[in-house]
């Protein structure tokens, strides 16, 4: 794979020899990030939260996340509300597993707990959409938020099991009917983690739906959000997606796994 972390979506099939083989080593994923927690009467307990890496173009600096959270309202940049961070097994690889779901994202975001084992949570987020685009067809500003909401059942040694959703709208130009169209993508997704005792804990995502190919790490950022209908038409249509993964932990005692 032509690429700083291990991707197999980058790995050319049918084998090219060139690439069979690389060694490298890199230091951008140096993360710096700085925290504010407090209290005041206004907003309660709230945190404030900054992350940056080196993981720009050419390891310039980078932004990862910025946002402010207090009474169960976050504003600013984080993990989509898609996502499940939590249900992500642990990998070497700064990468990760090349089937979970994984997008930071400008949103507004609630989460309400109705006790300690039920949660809920919605957001307004910034969309972005990456289409094959052909002659026909042709990118514009997209126009509508993704709308994302999951539900979760937490119980303890920090346990839980997730459902999540998410509705997007795509849109595009149409160069032969010279308007402006819309695509109507969506995305379920099931997720936990689950610690059976101290020793072992299993980790699982599936996830299925047309037009989120944004959210799939390896897929995200390379035009499978929606494709070109056919060659002349200047239609597109949203491609289907499902990924799923799971892992395994064995904790040998309190300092390895």
């Amino acid at each position: 794979s032509n690429n700083i972390d291990f991707v197999p979506y980058n790995i050319p099939v049918p084998n090219n020899a060139e690439q069979r083989s690389q060694f490298q080593m890199d230091a951008a994923t140096s993360r710096i990030f700085f925290k504010l927690v407090g209290n005041t009467r206004l907003l309660g307990d709230f945190d404030v939260y900054i992350e940056s890496d080196f993981r720009g173009s050419n390891h310039n600096f980078r932004l990862r996340q910025a946002y402010m959270e207090f009474r169960g309202f976050l504003f600013g940049q984080s993990w989509s509300t898609f996502d499940d961070v939590a249900s992500v097994p642990p990998t070497i690889d700064n990468a990760g597993p090349n089937a979970y779901s994984s997008e930071r994202s400008v949103q507004i975001r609630y989460t309400y707990n109705f006790n300690e084992n039920w949660q809920v949570a919605t957001a307004v987020e910034a969309p972005k959409l990456s289409a094959s685009f052909n002659d026909y067809n042709k990118s514009i500003p997209q126009r509508s938020p993704d709308i994302p909401l999951y539900v979760q059942y937490g119980w303890e040694n920090k346990s839980h099991i997730r459902a999540s959703g998410v509705v997007r709208t795509m849109w595009y130009r149409n160069l032969n009917t010279e308007k402006n169209n819309s695509v109507l993508g969506w995305g379920t997704q099931l997720s936990g983690v689950i610690n059976t005792c101290s020793k072992v804990s299993v980790y699982f995502q599936s996830m299925y739906g047309k037009g989120i190919a944004r959210y799939v790490t390896d897929l995200s950022g390379v035009g499978l959000d929606l494709v070109s209908q056919g060659t002349n038409c200047g239609k597109m249509e949203a491609l289907p997606t499902f990924s799923y993964l799971g892992g395994l932990r064995y904790n040998f005692n309190d300092s390895w796994f």
